[in-house]
């Protein structure tokens, strides 16, 4: 478990600064927006209800499927699913029980001998990625909650904990290949490095 409260502020301050870098809004007022459009979103979980850990694996799982579409819609539709699982997945659910109640492999609209994976919340909020089913973003989400289960099912102290030992110029690259490394099973290496989990950090 992770014990180092200075390690802890660290990562937070570097999370702060680039949200601010990036939106430029006060960090109370965008935590607030956060809330309310899970809450507007009627997908069973009150944005006041999630913890901010909860919040931070929303943000990450959410991440996996922004590209290949227009990111305004993937935030607007993927990640109140996403903060669903997030709260849900911390409250107790398993993963083989989230997967099952929350992603369906169904048949495209467009040409019914093609299928795609919909991630989903009840009957009304769905969502479908252009490349959910070739590149394997089922796979993705599954992964990250199975791995998390070692660290609390709680994505703050898996990156606490594979960057407690980082010195002061390297800690922002091991926390990156800590998530490249949980979601897509990469070596880390420089080779392997994506340009979304960048734009998650």
């Amino acid at each position: 478990m992770v014990h180092t409260k200075d390690k802890f502020i660290r990562l937070w301050e570097f999370f702060a600064w680039m949200d601010r870098a990036r939106w430029s809004r006060d960090d109370k007022e965008y935590d607030k927006q956060i809330r309310e459009m899970i809450s507007k979103a009627s997908v069973g979980v009150n944005g006041n209800e999630l913890k901010p850990a909860d919040i931070v694996l929303t943000h990450w799982l959410t991440c996996i499927f922004t590209y290949g579409m227009p990111a305004e819609k993937v935030w607007n539709n993927a990640f109140p699913i996403m903060a669903h699982i997030a709260y849900h997945y911390r409250k107790g659910d398993s993963c083989k029980q989230i997967i099952k109640e929350h992603i369906e492999l169904k048949k495209s609209k467009s040409n019914v001998r093609k299928k795609n994976f919909e991630f989903h919340v009840g009957q009304k909020f769905r969502f479908r990625h252009r490349f959910g089913r070739k590149h394997r973003l089922k796979k993705r989400v599954e992964r990250t909650l199975l791995k998390l289960e070692a660290y609390d099912r709680n994505l703050v102290t898996y990156m606490l904990e594979n960057s407690k030992n980082s010195p002061d110029e390297k800690w922002v690259k091991d926390v990156y290949c800590a998530l490249d490394k949980l979601t897509y099973g990469n070596t880390g290496k420089m080779d392997d490095w994506r340009k979304r989990t960048w734009d998650a950090l």
